[in-house]
């Protein structure tokens, strides 16, 4: 019997321009401190570990993802981190450096 690869298994199309439009107008609203934040997030970064990079609190780090939520749209972490994902290029342009 020949063996399948499941369609979870196969890499995704890169998003087309088209799509990043959208992404990119709802994440051009934020300051940069917030795509800072963002921009870590993306990365798995945990609000303790955001804070600590930042050099600030962990309640700041909240406050600051709460202010990215209702700016964009979105209302989880996960929500969030994918639109950003959409919104980058593959070069990136968040701005954390």
């Amino acid at each position: 019997m020949p063996v399948t690869t499941p369609s979870f298994a196969t890499a995704p199309a890169p998003a087309a321009p088209a799509a990043q439009a959208p992404a990119a107008s709802a994440i051009a609203g934020l300051s940069q401190r917030e795509c800072q934040v963002l921009e870590l997030l993306t990365q798995g970064a945990t609000y303790g570990a955001i804070a600590r990079r930042l050099e600030l609190s962990p309640h700041t780090v909240d406050t600051y993802l709460r202010r990215i939520r209702a700016k964009t749209g979105t209302s989880n972490r996960i929500q969030l981190a994918l639109l950003a994902h959409a919104a980058m290029p593959i070069s990136g342009r968040l701005g954390v450096n």
